[in-house]
This record gives C-alpha cells, structure tokens and sequence, in this order.
C-alpha cells in the first residue's frame, strides 16, 4: 500500500463522515470539502514523504507551489462538473433498472 493510497484512504473516511452534514442540493458544501480534502490529502503526502523518505522541500514553497494551487483547481472543476453527475445520479443513471 502506497503513500496515496493510505492518503486517499484517510481522506475518503473524513469525507464520507462529513457527507452527512453537507447540503447536496446546493454546490457550495461540495466545493468546499473538495477543497479541503484536496487540501488534507496533499498535506499527508508531504507528511509521509518527509518522514519516511526524507524529502527536504520547505512546507510553505509546497503549500505556496503545490498545494494551494491544486485545492483551487479542483475547487473550479467541482463547479462544472458536481452539477453533471449530481442530475445523473438524481435521474439513477449509476443504477439502471432493467426491464
């Protein structure tokens, strides 16, 4: 099991937990925790990385360079795209009946 596995998998826990309380309907609740699981994930990754491998990158030139920047990425694609599959899984297009 690998650094993003364990990473993704901590994160899928806490936002699974914090599905419960989020307001599907309505996009902004989903952008944020996009945000911050993106967030989370990527300071994990770090975490894990500098403690078992060593890696000497300074924490704020990585927030600055590449965490922030991909939080806010796939807080812009969550816009486009959490409406798309929102519609498609209230029509049960993930779950077809058939006939």
């Amino acid at each position: 099991m690998g650094f993003f596995t364990l990473s993704k998998m901590i994160v899928a826990i806490l936002a699974g937990a914090a599905s419960r309380e989020i307001y599907r309907d309505q996009i902004i609740g989903p952008m944020i925790t996009v945000f911050f699981a993106t967030f989370l994930h990527e300071i994990i990754v770090y975490a894990l990385a500098s403690f078992f491998w060593g890696i000497e990158i300074g924490f704020y030139y990585s927030l600055e360079k590449l965490f922030l920047p991909k939080a806010i990425a796939h807080f812009i694609l969550t816009l486009f795209l959490y409406p798309l599959f929102y519609r498609a899984e209230q029509k049960q297009f993930f779950n077809p009946s058939f006939k």
